[in-house]
């Protein structure tokens, strides 16, 4: 849109026309005056390969067979996406979100953006190439995570063949894997780390017809090798940040998606500060290894902007360690509470359980904490020194114990599969879930990520490593597939299919949920853990746990 007034407008053609040598006509004074006027258009990606994201389906329909035989295939799988809209984990494209809202914040109405969710929209490449030919772009951004890697590179020359603009790439892959990203000559430059002031400044150099040569946090392929320019720094105030561009998408279409608990609700993911302090061998440094927090008031009012415009009162906190300053998150929750807010929390990142602290369990129920989980990896000792966690498991425990005690619906993240471990130290993992209280626990196949220490632990020096994704089989000592799954289903079994455990989450009173919410949320967690064991009918589970389950998918209104 030009936002110059009609009487200057008609003066800028009149000029131009004047001056414009070889007797050009009017139309085309016309045109060159509205191309001025028109704003530098951005469109931003999340990267999303559908065909990998259906041959993990259908490995992951594997874990109900012994033999890991997939109980359907992967043009199946790819026909499901296709047709299916809200049935998918597809949480909001937060980093093109962040991109977009910092550069709407510098450059106001002289660019505009938009976003493209390729999952959430079930496009693959051809069809993102197909839609952005119908948007024009000045620039192309591109996010990915690592396991879509291979999409976005050929979605990097499909756009430089068909469409022949600047295409820039970023998000975890980018930041994991910047030299290889960097190394594709269809990508004009590569973002890592934090992003913003990378992105900003690509934009105004483009805008003023540079290249994008030497910007910090950035790298480039120049004579064959790959440049990587050290960052200047990192955005120490938060505050100062917009809220997410959420305006550029269509909300309705992520409202569709399940809550981590079964239901359907408009949520919203938050963030409210970046960067972890610890350094577990398995983790990124995207944003540094000092943690940086937005002000309490900061976050509350970015919720209350989402409630007031959206009607969203569900909010699934993704910080990396929410927990590490027990004071400021103890003021969050207070700020929330006391204001009467109507919200539900889920803290969805992996709290640190062993500096948790009684009395922010206590503020974090009142302020309407529903979830939690933590993230405990190992229970073994000696591999919790391994993967540099150190986690105090005994400490760690008594926190699980308290938080499940105060009516919170606790999940722990566990890895399997950790560099070194053994089938023993496998199963310690399960034991120490076992004995606990809590509601639910997540079993993940370790998979090294590029970028990180695990990643060269395993992988020998000089070897070209690849993509690296979703459900690999690495073949690194303690990550065998089969014994993975082995344990994978003993585990589940154990901790899931338990008389006492069944009984007492049954009779648990959670604040903000009813008593047949919990149901349901128990009911679905049921039904997840039932695929992955085969279990298709009520008769093949244990005798003493019939009538307990029965009673659950009862309660919560869901068919078994």
């Amino acid at each position: 849109m030009c936002l110059v007034s009609p009487i200057s407008y008609l003066r800028e053609i009149t000029y131009k026309a004047r001056i414009m040598q070889g007797g050009l006509d009017v139309f085309n004074a016309v045109y060159m005056c509205y191309n001025t006027c028109m704003p530098f258009k951005v469109v931003l990606v999340q990267i999303t390969d559908l065909e990998r994201y259906a041959s993990t389906l259908e490995s992951y329909s594997g874990f109900a067979s012994e033999k890991g035989t997939p109980l359907f295939g992967k043009d199946e799988a790819l026909r499901f996406l296709k047709r299916s809209r809200g049935s998918l984990v597809t949480p909001y494209p937060m980093g093109p979100l962040a991109l977009a809202a910092f550069a709407r914040k510098r450059f106001g109405s002289e660019v505009e953006l938009s976003i493209i969710d390729m999952l959430t929209e079930r496009l693959f490449v051809e069809d993102l190439v197909e839609r952005l030919k119908r948007e024009s772009p000045d620039l192309v951004g591109l996010s990915s995570f690592s396991a879509f890697s291979g999409a976005l590179h050929r979605a990097a020359a499909l756009i430089k063949a068909e469409l022949g603009v600047p295409v820039a790439a970023g998000g975890p892959y980018c930041s994991a894997s910047t030299e290889r990203a960097a190394r594709d000559p269809n990508i004009d430059c590569v973002a890592y780390g934090e992003g913003e002031l990378s992105f900003v400044e690509m934009i105004d150099r483009l805008m003023h017809k540079k290249d994008l040569k030497g910007i910090p946090g950035t790298a480039y392929l120049e004579g064959g090798r790959v440049v990587v320019v050290p960052h200047s720094g990192f955005i120490e105030d938060l505050d100062d940040l917009p809220f997410p561009a959420v305006d550029l998408l269509r909300m309705e279409d992520y409202f569709l998606n399940l809550s981590p608990l079964g239901y359907l609700s408009p949520w919203m993911i938050l963030f409210n500060s970046r960067g972890c302090p610890y350094r577990c061998i398995y983790c990124h440094s995207i944003f540094g290894k000092r943690t940086r927090f937005m002000s309490p008031k900061r976050v509350f009012d970015e919720m209350m902007f989402y409630y007031k415009t959206y009607g969203i009162r569900e909010f699934q906190v993704w910080d990396d360690i929410f927990n590490l300053d027990v004071g400021r998150a103890i003021e969050v929750c207070d700020l929330i509470h006391s204001a009467g807010s109507p919200f539900r929390l889920l803290f969805e990142g992996g709290l640190r359980a062993d500096i948790m602290r009684r009395e922010l369990v206590e503020a974090m129920v009142r302020a309407g904490t529903c979830h939690i989980c933590y993230a405990v990896e190992s229970g073994s000792p000696r591999i919790q020194a391994v993967i540099k966690k150190y986690l105090d498991l005994e400490k760690a425990a008594e926190a699980i114990n308290y938080t499940a005690d105060r009516g919170i619906l606790v999940n722990t993240y566990n890895m399997l599969g950790l560099p070194t471990e053994t089938e023993e130290e496998m199963y310690a993992t399960i034991e120490y879930n076992v004995r606990l209280r809590h509601f639910s626990i997540r079993l993940f196949h370790a998979i090294p990520q590029e970028g990180t220490e695990f990643y060269e632990m395993v992988y020998p020096k000089g070897r070209d490593k690849g993509e690296t994704g979703m459900y690999l089989d690495h073949r690194h000592e303690g990550a065998d597939s089969a014994l993975y799954r082995k344990v994978l289903r003993d585990g589940l079994r154990r901790f899931y299919l338990d008389a006492e455990r069944i009984e007492r989450i049954s009779r648990m009173q959670v604040p903000t949920m009813s008593p047949s919410e919990v149901m349901r949320a128990y009911a679905m967690e049921f039904r997840s853990v039932f695929n992955i064991l085969g279990i298709r009918r009520i008769y093949e589970l244990p005798p003493g746990v019939v009538g307990p389950v029965m009673d659950v998918f009862r309660g919560g209104g869901v068919a078994l």
